[in-house]
Parts: C-alpha cells; sequence; structure tokens
C-alpha cells in the first residue's frame, strides 16, 4: 500500500472519529458539542456528511457508480447507527431530521460527483477530438 493511500485512509479515518465523538458527547450549552450554524444544526449534518462520503470516495477513489453507491450507503448506514445510539444517551437525542440532513449532504455528493465526472468526460471528449 502507498504512502498516499495510507494517508488518504486516515484524514477519512480521523474525519469518522470526529463526527462520532460530536454524536455522543454531552450536549452542554458552553460545550464544543452545542456548535450550530442553525438552531437544529441541519447546516453540520449537511456539511459533515458531505465531506465524510467525499473523503471516504478519495480514499477508495474509484469511480464506478457501484462504488459510489456503496460509499454513500455505508456513510448513510453509519448516520442512521449514530442517530439511533443516541436514542439511548441521556444527554442526547433522537432527530430523524438529522438522518435527513445527512442524507441530503450525502445526495448533494452524488450530484456534485456526477457534475464532476460529465465535464470530465466533455473535456477528455473534446481533448481527443483535437487529436
Amino acid at each position: 500500500m502507498n504512502v498516499r493511500v495510507i494517508i488518504k485512509s486516515l484524514i477519512f479515518v480521523i474525519w469518522i472519529i470526529v463526527i462520532t465523538a460530536l454524536s455522543v458527547i454531552p450536549y452542554s450549552k458552553n460545550g464544543i458539542a452545542s456548535f450550530k450554524l442553525t438552531e437544529s444544526g441541519m447546516i453540520v449534518h449537511f456539511v459533515g456528511y458531505f465531506v465524510a462520503t467525499a473523503l471516504f470516495h478519495w480514499a477508495c477513489r474509484k469511480d464506478s457508480v457501484l462504488s459510489i453507491l456503496f460509499s454513500c450507503f455505508s456513510i448513510l448506514m453509519f448516520s442512521v447507527v449514530l442517530e439511533i445510539v443516541q436514542l439511548y444517551l441521556p444527554y442526547r437525542t433522537f432527530n430523524p431530521k438529522d438522518i435527513v440532513a445527512n442524507a441530503l449532504g450525502i445526495g448533494f455528493f452524488i450530484i456534485c460527483w456526477a457534475v464532476f465526472c460529465k465535464s470530465r468526460d466533455t473535456r477528455s471528449a473534446k481533448s481527443e477530438a483535437k487529436s
């Protein structure tokens, strides 16, 4: 395994550890877990899971549709498990809207990936036509 793959994987794992920690530590008005850009924290969930999916894809770096769907499904299931864990933590609350925000972040990654691939394929076809 080369060094780049290890570094990419490590960055992804660190991001997942951060998400997990922020999902299970006690919520406090003055603590780090209270960081929210909106009252419900939807933007934080959206961005957090968009980044998680992008990092997972970046670490695996396979551009097949099946690989993307696996990445997205894995990250979504991870987010559902973390939200269910919060049911059993007295200092956290389960919120299905968080799962929706996570899914929207993941879905937005799929859209960005599709646009990027289409743009890349168009540029590639143009450069081949010039040759």
